[in-house]
Order: C-alpha cells, then structure tokens, then sequence
C-alpha cells in the first residue's frame, strides 16, 4: 500500500547483499587478523578495505588481490578453499 501512496520499498536484495557482505568480512577477518602484524602496508589497506566494506561489488573487484594475499599468508590451498566460498556468497543464487 505505500507504494500507492508513493513511498517506495526498499529492495530485498538490499539486506541479503548486506547480510552477504558480513559473512565476506566475517571469513576474511577469522582468516587474516592472526596475520595483522606481518601485512605490509598495501596489504593492510587492502584487508582493511575488505573487513569495512559495505558493498559486493568491492569485494568482487578487489577478488584476485584478496586470493594472492591469502596464498602469501595461508598456502594455495586454503586460498583456493576460501574463493571458492567467497564466490558462493558473491553468486546471486545464495
């Protein structure tokens, strides 16, 4: 009904998107903050950009700079195991 009277709703996918981006920030966060101290400043920036961020689409641009992090930090194997669950939060079918 408010939408007859000329208020509109707010999408759906908004909080979807927003609870998403949480799980994204929550996983990079458990995964990195053991690190923290041995980043250097440009992978400082970068997680911090990711753990502050409210948008998927950052996420999805920042993707590759986040795998190679955590293949320096954490081994690829891991790494691979953490896009793959980043990809599946990032999939609009989740």
């Amino acid at each position: 009904m408010k939408r007859w009277f000329g208020h509109e709703r707010r999408p759906r996918t908004s909080q979807s998107e927003h609870l998403r981006v949480l799980a994204i920030r929550r996983l990079v966060a458990s995964d990195l903050d053991p690190h923290r101290h041995q980043l250097s400043q440009r992978d400082t920036r970068l997680y911090q950009c990711l753990t502050s961020t409210s948008s998927l689409e950052t996420v999805r641009h920042l993707r590759f700079d986040l795998f190679d992090l955590l293949c320096r930090r954490m081994g690829e194997g891991i790494a691979v195991v953490r896009i793959k669950e980043i990809d599946a939060w990032l999939s609009p079918r989740h």
